[in-house]
């Protein structure tokens, strides 16, 4: 504030976003004419956060406005929490998975038998209010805290953001508490972008993203928003997108169709809220034209601050289901990028009631989500891939934190081509199993296919089986699962 004769002059915020072709000496000159103070510089995305005296806001808008090098201004608006409709209720602190029923709906033991279980390889960024970074339940993976609000601390004093983090990614078969979605494959980046009254900037949330980006998070969950628009957030999330970081977001608990953000953004997963029968929960948003999948998100079970452990409800729990299985799917097939395991989720799903019409795509299930990818021809040599093992049972308890580890240049890489598409199906024992004419189409692709030259000769063997249209052939030792 700064003091005038009669009063104190009130300052306000805005963030203004220049074109790309602007230069620093033209963006430093035109703040000069408006009359504002730069605060923050996002340069990733080409935005200011300034500051300004609120009697001269009609005209530094004139200024950016008439200055041919602005493509927007906006406040630096407020966005919040989407807060669960029941409070939270105490559960003994011992083992819960039996009572974690997301985790039956979406198929998640039948997915950690196939991926797995303690690679600790991908980072999956909290962007909440915080999180409880002594829990015992989480402790170990959190290898990153920032907090981008006017909070003194980046613990969580609302008890949002501990309990999202729980369902992503607490530690699993440690005989304690709750399982997470990505059993123990998922660092935890806590970002706190969210006061300790569970609301917030868009600049702090703008932040949180580009800091999340820049250091290698791998997955975003952002389990907050409302029904207004920043253009900034809009940038961040592009930003993220386009470095290959798959981006997740709550839908909203409004019961309606208007569009939440920053859910309703382009490349963002959005998700809404199911309950134990399968059907849309009664609060959650809902609308195919903007809403992606859904997620359950009734009576949720996970971490709370102070070593407990509490049920939930809301869109905000739905989200980290999705973040997790994220994880979980870029553990097993490290060559894929964010963005690309963002498409296998929605490709994936259940086509559960009200799929086509109150969201895009169904109910995820993460099984179908770790097998989608196996049913994509890859241009690995299958001397160089080991059999594939059968299934044991999960594997033992968390130890310690590792370093994230390397890409295993074994694993496998979907090739995007036209030939791929021609041939690979599942049968029920997950076997890979080719007709003739399909094998024929393939051979004929690779050697006409401009893309001929990344494409193997494909090595098979008959199988047992007899198709509908003949003989049926599977590739030898076509995939590694470790």
């Amino acid at each position: 504030m700064i003091k005038k004769a009669g009063g104190m002059m009130a300052k306000v915020k805005m963030l203004v976003g220049f074109n790309s072709s602007v230069t620093a000496q033209e963006m430093k000159s035109l703040h000069t004419t408006a009359g504002t103070t730069v605060i923050k510089a996002f340069k990733e995305i080409n935005v200011h956060l300034v500051m300004l005296e609120k009697d001269i806001l009609s005209k530094a808008v004139s200024v950016y406005r008439g200055s041919g090098i602005v493509d927007f201004i906006e406040a630096d608006a407020k966005i919040r929490l989407e807060l669960p409709p029941v409070n939270v209720s105490v559960v003994p602190n011992d083992p819960g998975l039996q009572q974690q029923w997301g985790l039956q709906a979406i198929r998640a033991e039948e997915a950690w038998s196939i991926s797995p279980q303690d690679s600790l390889s991908t980072r999956i960024a909290i962007l909440d209010t915080g999180i409880d970074t002594a829990h015992p339940d989480l402790a170990e993976k959190i290898i990153i805290s920032r907090n981008f609000t006017n909070s003194p601390t980046v613990e969580d004093q609302f008890g949002h953001g501990t309990h999202v983090a729980g369902i992503a990614a607490a530690i699993t078969n440690n005989n304690i508490g709750v399982a997470g979605v990505s059993f123990n494959n998922a660092y935890i980046m806590n970002i706190k972008v969210l006061g300790d009254s569970g609301s917030g900037d868009w600049s702090w949330l703008a932040d949180g993203i580009l800091f999340a980006v820049n250091n290698n998070a791998n997955v975003i969950n952002m389990s907050l928003g409302g029904t207004s628009q920043s253009d900034t957030v809009r940038r961040a999330i592009d930003y993220a997108v386009s470095n290959g970081v798959a981006v997740a977001a709550a839908a909203g608990n409004d019961s309606s169709n208007t569009p939440q953000y920053p859910a309703a953004y382009s490349g963002v997963i959005s998700v809404a809220a199911t309950n134990q029968s399968d059907q849309l929960a009664e609060f959650s948003n809902y609308g195919a034209a903007w809403v992606d999948v859904a997620a359950p998100g009734v009576e949720i079970l996970s971490t709370t601050p102070g070593n407990s452990y509490g049920f939930l409800s809301g869109t905000s729990m739905a989200t980290p289901f999705v973040s997790g299985l994220a994880a979980l799917i870029l553990t097993t097939y490290p060559d894929l990028s964010g963005t690309e395991a963002a498409n296998v989720i929605r490709q994936s799903c259940d086509p559960i009631s009200g799929t086509g019409e109150l969201f895009l795509n169904g109910r995820i299930n993460a099984e179908a989500a770790l097998m989608l990818p196996r049913s994509l021809l890859t241009n690995v040599e299958p001397e160089q891939i080991q059999e594939s093992s059968s299934s044991s049972s999960i594997a033992p308890k968390i130890k310690s934190v590792k370093k994230p580890v390397q890409n295993n240049p074994n694993m496998l890489r979907p090739v995007k081509n036209t030939a791929s598409s021609l041939l690979i199906n599942l049968d029920e024992s997950s076997s890979i199993l080719i007709n003739e004419s399909k094998l024929k189409k393939y051979e004929d692709a690779r050697v006409n296919s401009s893309s001929s030259s990344s494409l193997k000769p494909l090595r098979v063997e008959k199988s047992s089986r007899t198709g509908s249209q003949g003989p049926v052939y599977k590739p030898i030792n076509p995939w590694k699962i470790y």
